[in-house]
């Protein structure tokens, strides 16, 4: 029989592991990373998003236990994010980075 410590073993702060865990996982996808992306593969990501998203609120309405308390609030935003952003290069709103020079001022002494 193998006896395993991992399991038995208690953290000292499960507060400050539940906090760290939530940091990390807050935004699904974030406003670069949603520019760099292609409209098929934003398409996508929006499909699944709203499909997790209507998985969530029937667990909720069944009666289920919920794994996360803030991530349909983090699906909701994504999502918005993504719609943003997509208005944005629809109307052309999109900003171009463009290459700004230093220019030398010389002056004659």
């Amino acid at each position: 029989m193998k006896h395993s410590t991992q399991k038995n073993k208690k953290l000292k702060y499960p507060l400050i592991y539940y906090i760290i865990e939530c940091l990390f996982n807050m935004a699904i996808l974030r406003s670069k990373e949603i520019r760099k992306l292609e409209d098929k593969e934003t398409d996508k990501r929006l499909n699944e998003l709203r499909l997790e998203l209507a998985k969530e609120r029937g667990n909720i309405r069944i009666g289920g236990t919920v794994t996360s308390t803030g991530r349909i609030r983090e699906i909701r935003r994504t999502v918005a994010r993504i719609l943003t952003i997509r208005k944005e290069k629809e109307l052309g709103l999109v900003k171009q980075k463009t290459a700004v020079h230093k220019t030398e001022v010389k002056t004659n002494k």
